[in-house]
């Protein structure tokens, strides 16, 4: 039988956890909406496989109308471009429904050169995953619509990895 050992103590800047992925440098990267401390923004975090240490890669752009980031899922496509999920609707603090993002963010090891929203107006954008030029996002929650057995809708929206301010209606 294994026993289990705590991985890694995060940063006090961390403080929910979420999606990982592997970088280009092998890498642990993980994406920290930071839903328990409204006061902590949305970040990106780096795990260096080799001697453990933890930095802050950036904070996530926040949403121009809420002021927040609540980045969860996170892929890499083939030319290491990150999309996260940004779940502004998970806490279900009012005004915050319908305002999830998909964010496509090109980085350097120093922080973000620049990125753009693929698409907006989301309930709840949780995963994601990059496949053959398209990216695949469960919205684990569809509450405008309804099924006759009373239960949970949720769905996998696909997205051209080039696209740009789609409005999910």
């Amino acid at each position: 039988m294994q026993k289990s050992k705590l991985f890694a103590v995060l940063p006090d800047y961390v403080c929910t956890p979420d999606g990982m992925e592997i970088d280009w440098e092998g890498r642990l990267i993980v994406s920290c909406p930071n839903f328990a401390d409204d006061s902590l923004s949305g970040c990106v975090i780096r795990i260096d496989p080799q001697d453990m240490e933890i930095t802050k890669w950036f904070d996530v752009p926040v949403h121009p109308e809420t002021g927040i980031a609540r980045n969860m899922g996170i892929a890499f496509d083939a030319d290491y471009n990150i999309y996260l999920c940004d779940n502004q609707g998970w806490s279900g603090r009012e005004g915050l429904a319908f305002k999830g993002r998909i964010l496509k963010i090109k980085a350097d090891e120093n922080g973000i050169l620049e990125w753009h929203t693929v698409a907006t107006g989301m309930e709840h954008p949780n995963g994601i995953r990059i496949r053959d030029g398209y990216m695949y996002v469960t919205q684990s929650r569809l509450s405008r619509v309804s099924h006759p057995s009373g239960h949970l809708v949720s769905c996998v929206y696909r997205f051209g990895l080039d696209e740009r301010n789609v409005q999910v209606t």
